[in-house]
């Protein structure tokens, strides 16, 4: 059975580059805290203008939707005006923001219990990063997506800190600890030198009880890095604006140079170099962002820039890479458009990274670098069956023949073979 041409059951390659190009404009002018009086007027002249196309719903900017929904109400706009959920590659609801709301005030309520149950206790300061570091910042905390809460403790403290969870409304579970009401506690001990960074420089915050500490920015800004990069730039669109966020509420004007500086001692400077860069191409933050550090930046640390900012930049409307394949299956994409990416990443690659021998060549490839590929992106792949096979009547014989190999692949590490034998039949 062919599938039917455009919406969810065409098979989606990556945006033509004047299209890309469009996308990254448009959605960069809306990735901000607010929008200045100059980007209203450019925005409504654009959005009103007979000629303009609503832009694709996909799942790179899927963790900014509320954002851009905000600020399509600022502008006057539906979102469907913004983003076509009819050519894009997502299915789930359009943001609404009373569920927002009632998420965020259970983000609220986890985190005070959090708070009061470790103050009882005194178990000294939690240090809070990440989405709940940065919430506040948005124009309001509800518009961030989020996972879970992330906290950092200190080695000494997590005897104390753990038995104040059991005591309190929060219950162990594989994924972290999960408070009674749904949210779940990501909270990691600080082992590293980058932790002992943050918590070192860390303060309190006016807008959160005791003991909760917020991190430097800078040292913040190197762990969103870090962060991107072990992630793959999954969530590309959103660290950029939680960048644009971060340096626009900075006291010092100097700070991004400083997390530059920063950065270098922590491996992260080339991919928050290549953040910087794309901020200053596609968001227009209010001053220039720096491009490289002032020390420390040698030809090799400059190719390995150019190597994320390529990867990023093609992530921001990607949908047909491992990394574009991953966020697909954890953002509601279209199973039949999961597996076209697997097909057509298996076509690009000639099958090269469909076998375990060949990860580490993989590594090394001239498009990817060494950017490692998302973690247990063979277990997330194996797990794609489950979806694939409610939607079998509409897939091409291929692709059933692939769900079939990835279906009695049992061994998680053999999930490989299965996409290479898939490889060697696909006509």
């Amino acid at each position: 059975m062919s599938p039917r041409p455009g919406g969810h059951d065409a098979p989606l390659g990556p945006l033509p580059p004047a299209e890309a190009r469009r996308f990254r404009r448009t959605i960069g002018q809306l990735a901000r805290p607010d929008l200045a009086p100059r980007h209203l007027a450019r925005l409504r002249t654009l959005l009103a203008s007979p000629a303009w196309q609503p832009l694709p719903r996909i799942a790179p900017t899927l963790a900014i939707e509320p954002l851009l929904a905000h600020h399509a109400v600022q502008l006057g706009v539906g979102f469907d005006r913004l983003l076509d959920r009819r050519a894009g590659d997502v299915r789930a609801a359009v943001p609404d923001f009373a569920q927002l709301a009632r998420n965020d005030a259970l983000r609220r309520a986890a985190l005070g219990d959090l708070l009061a149950d470790c103050q009882r206790a005194a178990t000294g300061p939690i240090l809070l990063v990440k989405g709940a570091a940065l919430a506040p910042l948005w124009p309001s905390p509800a518009l961030r997506t989020m996972e879970d809460l992330d906290a950092v403790i200190q080695p000494p403290q997590q005897s104390a800190v753990l038995r104040a969870l059991a005591r309190g409304r929060w219950r162990s579970s594989p994924i972290g600890w999960v408070h009674r009401n749904g949210v779940v506690l990501d909270l990691q001990v600080a082992t590293t030198p980058l932790a002992r960074e943050l918590i070192r420089s860390a303060a309190p915050h006016p807008s959160l009880p005791a003991p909760a500490m917020l991190p430097d920015h800078a040292a913040h800004l190197v762990l969103i890095a870090l962060h991107t990069m072990r992630h793959g730039g999954l969530r590309i669109w959103r660290d950029l604006v939680d960048i644009q966020f971060m340096v626009e509420s900075l006291a010092d004007s100097r700070d991004p140079a400083r997390a530059l500086q920063l950065a270098c001692a922590y491996h992260a400077a080339e991919s928050l170099a290549a953040l910087f860069r794309l901020a200053n191409r596609w968001t227009a933050p209010r001053a220039p962002l720096p491009e490289r550090p002032e020390a420390h930046w040698s030809p090799e640390a400059e190719r390995r820039c150019r190597q994320h900012l390529r990867l990023f930049e093609q992530l921001m409307t990607d949908r047909v890479s491992e990394y574009g394949l991953y966020a697909m299956a954890s953002l509601g994409g279209s199973p039949h458009n999961l597996v076209a990416a697997v097909a057509g990443r298996l076509r690009r690659g000639g099958g090269s990274a469909s076998r375990p021998a060949e990860i580490q060549a993989h590594q090394r490839d001239p498009v990817w670098g060494d950017i490692p590929p998302p973690r247990n992106w063979a277990r997330q792949l194996a797990k794609l069956h489950v979806l694939l096979i409610a939607w079998r009547a509409g897939l091409w014989p291929h692709y059933r023949r692939l769900i079939h190999h990835v279906r009695a692949t049992t061994p998680r590490d053999r999930v490989f073979d299965a996409l290479r034998i898939h490889d060697s039949q696909d006509t």
